[in-house]
C-alpha cells in the first residue's frame, strides 16, 4: 500500500515588495493588493498576488468586500479563485459568491497525478431578527484526477478519489453580533448551513453535509483581542473522498495540509490571542485541537486527536475598514506545519 510523505504547506510574502494601497476618490472605496511568493511540496514554488477591493452598494450600507487570488508554479499548476461579499438593503440582506479554479500537478514520494477542481458558490440570505439572517445556497463543483505513473494510480486508489460533478442546495441561519466584519474586537458569530447533494438535479454523488460554526471575539487590554472559535463539518455515510471534511480547510487546525486527512466527521476548536501593537500591526499567538472519525480517516487508521500551535502577525492594509493581511506560522503533531498568508482572519 502506497503512503503519501509528510507535506509542508508554505506560503511566504514577497519581501522584496511592500503591500501597495491605493485609495479611490470616494473615502468609503479602496482597493488594496499583495504580491506573494509560495511554495508548496504539492504545487511548487511560484508567484502570485491576493486582492481586496472595498466598496458600498449604498452609503447606508455596510462595506461590501471582492476579494481575489491568483498563483502559478514551477509544476505548471496554478489557482485562480474570486470572492464576493456583499450587503444591501440598509443591512437587511447579505449575498456571497465564490467562484475558483484548481489545477495541481502532484508529485507525492513518487506518486504523479494531476488534480482538478473548479467550481462556483451562492448564498443569499435576509434578516428575520435583530442580528439573526436566514437564507438559501448552491453550489456546483467538479473534480477531476488523472494518473501520470503506477505509483500515482496507488495513491488515487488508496484515498478513492475519482472523477465526479455535485450539485448541492441547502438552508443556512446566522446570528451576527461583531463589531466589525474584517477584524472584529467584540461580539460573536454563529453559523449553521446544510447541504444537500442530489442526484435529483444531476449530482454524480448522493449525500448531506452540516457545517456549524462559532467566534467569539472579547476585547482585553484596552485594544487586545481574544477569539475564541468553533468549527464543526459533519458529512453522510455516501459522501466520497471529495466530499469529506478535511484538516487544514477553512482554517480548521492551521498546521495541516487539507486533503491528507480526512473523514467524514470533523470537530475542532481554536484560540488566539491578538497582540496590538498599532493600529496597523498586530502579534498573533494561536492553538487548537481537532478530532476526526470515519470514513477515509477509519480506513487508514487516523481517526483521533489532532492539534497545533503558532504565532502569526497582521498588518492593516486597510485600516479604515480593518482589513489585514495575515501571516501565520503553524506547528501539529506527527511533524506537520504550515506557513499561511491571506486577506481573512483564519476565524
Amino acid at each position: 500500500m502506497f503512503t503519501p510523505k509528510k507535506r509542508v504547506s508554505i506560503c511566504l510574502l514577497f519581501t522584496a515588495s511592500l503591500p501597495v494601497l491605493a485609495e479611490k476618490a470616494q473615502e468609503q472605496k479602496a482597493f488594496a493588493f499583495a504580491p506573494i511568493v509560495s511554495s508548496n511540496p504539492s504545487m511548487g514554488t511560484g508567484l502570485g498576488v491576493t486582492s481586496s477591493y472595498l466598496y458600498k452598494t449604498d452609503e447606508n450600507n455596510p462595506t461590501s468586500q471582492l476579494m481575489g487570488l491568483a498563483q502559478y508554479t514551477d509544476t505548471d499548476s496554478y489557482l485562480v479563485g474570486t470572492r464576493n461579499m456583499m450587503h444591501f438593503d440598509d443591512g437587511k440582506q447579505r449575498a456571497m459568491t465564490a467562484a475558483w479554479f484548481l489545477n495541481i500537478n502532484n508529485d507525492f514520494n513518487g506518486a504523479e497525478f494531476e488534480s482538478e477542481s473548479y467550481g462556483v458558490f451562492h448564498r443569499q440570505s435576509w434578516q428575520v431578527a435583530d442580528g439573526w439572517f436566514a437564507g438559501i445556497h448552491g453550489i456546483a463543483m467538479w473534480n477531476n484526477y488523472s494518473a501520470q505513473n503506477d505509483v500515482g494510480q496507488d495513491f488515487i486508489d488508496l484515498t478513492g478519489a475519482e472523477d465526479n460533478a455535485v450539485y448541492g442546495l441547502g438552508v443556512n441561519a446566522t446570528y451576527d453580533s461583531r463589531d466589525n466584519f474584517y477584524y472584529p474586537m467584540q461580539g460573536s458569530l454563529f453559523e449553521a448551513s446544510t447541504f444537500s447533494y442530489l442526484d435529483a438535479i444531476g449530482s454524480d454523488e448522493d449525500y448531506d453535509l452540516l457545517e456549524l460554526k462559532y467566534s467569539k471575539y472579547m476585547t482585553v487590554r484596552d485594544k487586545d483581542v481574544v477569539a475564541l472559535g468553533y468549527y464543526g463539518r459533519y458529512v453522510s455515510d455516501e459522501a466520497p473522498y471529495s466530499g469529506e471534511s478535511y484538516l487544514g480547510r477553512r482554517s480548521a487546525l492551521r498546521g495541516f495540509n487539507a486533503g491528507e486527512i480526512s473523514g467524514q466527521r470533523l470537530s475542532a476548536v481554536q484560540a488566539e490571542y491578538r497582540y496590538h501593537l498599532s493600529e496597523k500591526w498586530k502579534l498573533v499567538g494561536f492553538a487548537g485541537v481537532a478530532n476526526i472519525q470515519g470514513g477515509t480517516a477509519d480506513e487508514n487508521n487516523k481517526e483521533g486527536l489532532y492539534y497545533s500551535a503558532g504565532i502569526g502577525v497582521r498588518y492593516a492594509l486597510q485600516p479604515k475598514d480593518k482589513v489585514h493581511l495575515r501571516l501565520d506560522v503553524a506547528f501539529g503533531n506527527d511533524d506537520n506545519q504550515g506557513f499561511y498568508i491571506g486577506l481573512q482572519e483564519a476565524f
